[in-house]
């Protein structure tokens, strides 16, 4: 009896505290839950086994990076397709570029954005602000976020080519670094927009 009455005395000041925190708030916590669930279903169980989307976002990328590199740093990177299977999912196409048959750099499906862009688009869900203003900043934020990961990919490829012991902490944390603080800029412009449309 004294653990039940514990628990709804826990209960109750959870609630309190709950109600306390402004609305806004709240039906964001609540948004990015239910839209946290729905994206970890939907990829786990949809769109990872099928590894469709994946393929095809790894493989624009990589053409991409290949076109970037060939247009301003030397003619000859080539992008060669190899399916493996990674984490259990079979058909998994990694794009390696090569120059003159040197590594240069791969690009896997967790270096593909998607995970980006569902970061941002996720965000934009959460928040106040108009249909149209929304769908404008998704549009115009996953145009942007493509390109600064294909910049990534190009600046990777140079640096394994030329300075490889640079490579690692420029990948996993001087780009991861700079790609999340631009999306957090794209978010802040979307939030100053909508205060000012609100004015």
């Amino acid at each position: 009896m004294g653990d039940f009455i514990k628990s709804t005395t826990i209960l109750k000041t959870i609630i309190k505290e709950w109600n306390q925190i402004p609305v806004v708030v709240r039906q964001f916590v609540v948004r990015a839950l239910l839209l946290l669930v729905f994206w970890f279903v939907a990829y786990t169980c949809i769109l990872k086994p099928s590894a469709g989307l994946d393929n095809w976002l790894t493989k624009i990328t990589a053409q991409a990076t290949t076109a970037g590199l060939n247009r301003f740093y030397n003619n000859g990177f080539v992008t060669e397709p190899m399916v493996s299977e990674i984490e259990g999912i079979k058909g998994v196409v990694t794009q390696y570029i090569l120059l003159q048959n040197k590594f240069a750099v791969y690009i896997v499906p967790r270096c593909n954005g998607l995970e980006l862009f569902a970061a941002y688009i996720g965000f934009l869900v959460c928040v106040p602000g108009t249909i149209k203003k929304k769908l404008a900043f998704v549009l115009f934020g996953i145009m942007l976020i493509y390109l600064v990961n294909v910049l990534r990919c190009c600046i990777l490829a140079w640096l394994n080519l030329n300075k490889p012991q640079w490579s690692e902490f420029a990948h996993h944390y001087a780009f991861t670094t700079i790609v999340y603080v631009f999306i957090f800029m794209l978010w802040v412009l979307f939030m100053k927009k909508t205060k000012t449309s609100e004015a």
